[in-house]
Order: C-alpha cells, then sequence, then structure tokens
C-alpha cells in the first residue's frame, strides 16, 4: 500500500517504507518450521490484503479516536510517500 503525501500521487516527497513484521523464523535440515513456541510457517508469513495493511496503519496512528503521536503519524504529516509493506517472511528483512 502506498500513502501519498496530501493524497497526491503526482507530488515530490521523500520516501518512507513501514514494514510490520512477523518476528523471525527458518525451515531447518529436517524441513520442520522452527519459530517462536506461538508461531508456525503460516503464522504472519502470507501476503496481506489492502484491507488487512489499512487496518495495521489505523490501529497503528489512532486510539481512542485520537491520533497516536508517533513516527508513522509524523511522517504522514511531514508529507513523506509511505510504503506499507506485508509482513515479513520471517527472515528480520534480510
Amino acid at each position: 500500500m502506498v500513502i501519498n503525501p496530501n493524497n497526491d500521487p503526482n507530488a515530490s516527497a521523500p520516501l518512507w517504507i513501514y514494514m510490520h513484521g512477523g518476528a523471525q523464523g527458518y525451515f531447518d535440515e529436517q524441513g520442520v518450521y522452527q519459530s517462536n513456541p506461538n508461531q508456525d510457517e503460516h503464522t504472519f508469513n502470507h501476503e496481506e490484503s489492502f484491507d488487512d495493511l489499512w487496518w495495521t496503519i489505523t490501529v497503528r496512528t489512532i486510539e481512542n479516536g485520537q491520533l497516536e503521536d508517533n513516527t508513522l503519524k509524523r511522517r504522514m504529516e511531514e508529507g513523506y510517500r509511505i510504503l506499507v509493506v506485508s509482513y515479513s517472511d520471517h527472515d528480520w528483512y534480510s
């Protein structure tokens, strides 16, 4: 998902990438997925829909009807173009 500054897709703007992740994990030599005890190969490991990404941004910027003062909100106010990517593939974005 791309959030354009002032909803203007043609505006010149610096790019800021928002990556929310799903921790880490890997398949061991026996093909068994290794991760946190409460995760498996399906947890946070599939592409999210636009609606899922929109929900993520909303949850992280609005609380009790008020904008939260965090980096994501400040980047929007500063006129950045924000690229919101789907979950990580548990590789620490390497």
